[in-house]
């Protein structure tokens, strides 16, 4: 038993920069900071970070396979907030701050929008092609599994239109270029060699949503659903543990060939996700890790690399 212990635990100790786009700026993740750069708008760029712990550290179970990907969907959602809202004020000067109000609003509307476009319409639909078509338990998850992602297929194209959210888009790529530049280790971290990287990245939140949205179809397909109600309770039920399973999957992209073989049409659908960042949100970017990194940065292997 203890043997086993050791190695689940030793399989969660490699730990991967990550990261996100938030509004005029870009957040980065290391393994004991988070932390925030922000395009102000007087052209400055602010600096915040939040001392952090990994999970595992404070509870080795927390550190599991399946459960870590749990708390990571978990860790996303609430630094995702949070950053967002100082993001928020940052962009504006101070001049507008939100209050706990609208933050609590918007969450809210965030995730019941989330939860209505692909959960509650996939399986309503589901639901209607059952009763008129009579198809299977397999067949019919395939319809719904491929409306789901049809729907977050056209909702990215049409959140894409608005200027605010491409702007958001392109820090998400200069995100992946300051990510990729680092790993990559052959080069210094500045603007002008981080702009030659890629803006794609196997890790990204986009490629893990997609795997939340494939394995969900097979999921799904393990539970009998006679009614509409019974349908919509199993769906949201299994939510953490498909998170869990994506997240392991997700890891794998930067390890194996398989891993990175499945993370290909993630990679394509960052073609929405992403664009191509100037330099000024590159160096927002570098802000971010430089901050993220701190002292761990400054070893003999990275040493005047950021």
């Amino acid at each position: 038993m203890r043997k086993s212990l050791a190695i689940l635990l030793r399989a969660s100790e490699e730990f991967f920069l990550g990261g996100q786009a938030v509004i005029e700026g870009v957040v980065i993740r290391s393994r004991s900071k988070v932390a925030l750069a922000v395009r102000r708008a007087d052209g400055s760029i602010g600096v915040k970070s939040w001392s952090v712990k990994p999970y595992r550290e404070i509870n080795p179970i927390l550190g599991f396979p399946i459960i870590r990907g749990v708390m990571a969907l978990y860790d996303a959602l609430v630094w995702g907030i949070k950053t967002l809202c100082y993001s928020a004020d940052e962009a504006l000067g101070g001049k507008e701050k939100l209050s706990l109000l609208e933050v609590v609003g918007s969450v809210a509307l965030a995730l019941g929008l989330a939860i209505g476009l692909f959960v509650i319409l996939p399986a309503s639909i589901a639901h209607i092609v059952e009763v008129k078509e009579g198809l299977g338990r397999i067949s019919l998850n395939i319809v719904e599994g491929i409306f789901r992602v049809l729907t977050f297929l056209l909702y990215l194209l049409f959140i894409g239109l608005f200027k605010e959210i491409r702007r958001i888009f392109s820090y998400h790529g200069a995100e992946h270029k300051v990510i990729n530049a680092y790993e990559s280790l052959r080069s210094t971290v500045n603007p002008e060699n981080v702009r030659s990287y890629s803006r794609f990245h196997y890790r990204c939140g986009t490629s893990f949503i997609l795997f939340v949205l494939v394995i969900s179809i097979v999921c799904f397909a393990m539970f009998e659903q006679e009614t509409l109600i019974r349908r919509f309770l199993v769906r949201v039920s299994l939510i953490p543990l498909i998170a869990g399973i994506s997240y392991e999957i997700l890891k794998m992209t930067s390890s194996s060939a398989i891993g990175r073989l499945l993370a290909k049409p993630g990679i394509w659908l960052q073609y929405l996700t992403t664009r191509e960042p100037t330099l000024d949100q590159i160096e927002v970017g570098i802000a971010a890790l430089k901050e993220a990194l701190g002292d761990v940065g400054e070893t003999e292997e990275n040493r005047g690399r950021v």
